[in-house]
């Protein structure tokens, strides 16, 4: 099948780069400064919110992983700087308890949403001087920082939208723009997206680069990026000495050099990327 053949050899040649590097993909963990917790999302305006939240995240270059509920612990918690907790009603007294010392060892809780209205037995909480959760009265209208600790608790209204004022939190923790990519702008920042793993001394970024046509023979379109900077808060202690940029549409490995940024970050240029590329920090 003439028309299928192009996918079938790229097929073969994206797996065959994966068989050849395993390393890249295997034994390591999500790496981001931002979590996010979801509820069921059962409701399709719902579902929408979520889905504009996350890409609206990733079109500006900060990285975030979910959690689910099975992942709540302090051991995740403290990899985050920011928690982004979306429209969860039923939390624990032990979860409430973990996100009240995320905040007063600095963590910020971006709460969409009436969070923790229940406890795990659905029993409603209320709002009182005593009361563990919540730290500000539920049912309000408009954004509410709240300072918890060193950290900080941010009420905003079910159905919040404005990625702006998010953006503008996460800055705040940070101290520093969060974004990956200081020089894509537009279009080319918007659909690039990077995913970052760490472990085994070591931190691995992938790179798509969305900005290409669908369909058959449009290789010649893609918008090839030269000199892609990407710029990265790499965990604490973690003091690498190269690293490596590897693509399965590549003939060779790439070793480019490391800088350190006055802001805590690290940077690295990609020097040539069409659709995707790994960048190996060790």
């Amino acid at each position: 099948d003439t028309v299928r053949k192009p996918y079938y050899d790229l097929n073969k040649k994206f797996f065959a780069f994966v068989n050849d590097n395993t390393n890249l993909f295997a034994c390591l963990r999500p790496y981001a400064e931002v979590g996010i917790v979801f509820d069921d999302l059962a409701a399709k305006s719902d579902q929408g919110e979520a889905l504009d939240l996350t890409i609206a995240l990733a079109g500006r270059g900060i990285t975030y992983d979910v959690l689910t509920e099975e992942r709540i612990s302090k051991k995740n918690f403290d990899r985050f700087k920011v928690l982004i907790y979306h429209d969860v009603g039923k939390i624990s007294n032990n979860e409430a308890g973990l996100l009240l010392d995320f905040m007063t060892q600095g963590g910020v809780v971006i709460a969409v949403g009436d969070i923790g209205k229940y406890d795990s037995l659905y029993h409603l909480r209320a709002f009182t001087s005593n009361s563990i959760w919540p730290p500000v009265k539920f049912g309000g209208g408009q954004v509410v920082p709240q300072s918890v600790g060193s950290g900080k608790y941010i009420y905003v209204p079910a159905g919040f939208t404005n990625i702006t004022d998010v953006t503008s939190w996460i800055t705040d923790r940070l101290g520093r723009s969060p974004g990956m990519f200081p020089t894509l702008s537009g279009e080319a920042l918007s659909r690039m997206r990077a995913a970052v793993w760490a472990g085994q001394k070591r931190v691995v970024v992938h790179l798509v680069n969305y900005n290409a046509p669908l369909g058959l023979n449009n290789g010649n379109q893609v918008a090839t990026l030269e000199n892609l900077e990407v710029k990265i808060k790499l965990p604490d202690n973690f003091k690498p000495s190269k690293v490596n940029i590897y693509s399965p549409e590549a003939t060779s490995t790439v070793v480019a050099s490391l800088k350190e940024n006055s802001d805590g970050t690290t940077s690295f240029v990609v020097p040539k990327m069409r659709i995707y590329s790994i960048a190996e920090i060790k």
